[in-house]
């Protein structure tokens, strides 16, 4: 559970540092699907920073998530519109539902009192 900013959503995601790229790089499984890296990348059409995992967005902003999956030693990222409901005052975690080299992202609300 999570304290929420006051006017604005914020989406938790996770492995956008370099040190969580390069964990994810130097840590191979055979013969699993692993969701890497799952963060907002774009709102309302402009590029969040690197390394960022945190973000805050205004209720209806237009989001776009990157995804990385390795499926076995391969890696396969996309950026996927996420269409949600996000209210102010709300904070929504990430998460994933892998399906070959797709992650179908979605968000979850953890904010804390809720």
């Amino acid at each position: 559970m999570r304290t929420p900013t006051p006017g604005v959503a914020t989406i938790v995601g996770w492995g956008n540092t370099a040190a969580e790229n390069a964990d994810a790089a130097l840590t191979p499984e055979y013969g699993a699907t692993r969701v890497t890296r799952l963060y907002v990348s774009f709102v309302n059409g402009n590029k969040t920073g690197f390394g960022e995992n945190i973000v805050r967005v205004a209720p209806g902003a237009e989001v776009i998530v990157m995804c990385g999956v390795y499926v076995n030693y391969r890696f396969f990222t996309y950026d996927e519109r996420l269409d949600g409901p996000f209210a102010a005052n709300r904070v929504y975690e990430l998460r994933a539902n892998p399906s070959g080299r797709r992650c179908q992202p979605y968000v979850e609300d953890v904010t804390a009192g809720k």
